[in-house]
């Protein structure tokens, strides 16, 4: 898998085993019928000196984390999408992504994972100008800048779970086989 040629705005949606990990697949895997290994989080590939690394909002804010952190059974990718950013986009959104990061100005929004599993019933442009967000949230957010969506609002309800960008819209690059 890590042989894969990813490129930057690709989302990698992976799973943890963890209780939190658990919970957040217990309230969205319904959400999907399908048999088969369920993403409990996401983030966005962006490269830093030809290194893959995996831009991602964790519990401690926006993270900047190597792609073989996610090379085990504890924290493993079960799918890569991909979205049709240009190349002007994917410039665009790199700088973007890595002043956003650098600034320390986005942290993890606990009140609206909390609300699981409605989620938030706000989705849209107007979050990029906030400063707390979700793992799943700000992969949205990121592709809405960009007039573009990981997931067919009209399905998602409420708010958007790594499960849906899993399952959404975009060409699926990698999906690890069900071990179900």
């Amino acid at each position: 898998m890590m042989d894969l040629p990813l490129k930057t705005l690709d989302c990698i949606c992976t799973r943890s085993e963890s209780f939190v990990g658990d919970v957040i697949r217990f309230f969205t895997k319904k959400r999907v019928n399908v048999a088969t290994n369920v993403a409990n989080h996401c983030g966005l590939i962006i490269y830093i000196e030809g290194i893959p690394m995996v831009m991602e909002m964790l519990g401690t804010g926006l993270e900047l984390n190597p792609v073989s952190d996610y090379d085990n059974y504890h924290d493993r990718i079960v799918a890569v999408k991909r979205l049709p950013f240009t190349d002007d986009q994917i410039r665009d959104a790199r700088r973007f992504l890595l002043s956003t990061y650098w600034s320390g100005s986005v942290q993890y929004s606990y009140k609206e994972l909390l609300k699981f599993p409605t989620f938030c019933k706000r989705l849209g442009l107007e979050k990029v100008a906030s400063t707390k967000m979700y793992c799943s949230e700000f992969c949205e957010i990121i592709a809405q800048k960009y007039n573009l969506s990981w997931v067919d609002s009209a399905t998602v309800g409420s708010g958007i779970a790594p499960i849906d960008i899993q399952f959404g819209k975009g060409e699926t690059i990698w999906q690890e086989k069900s071990s179900v």
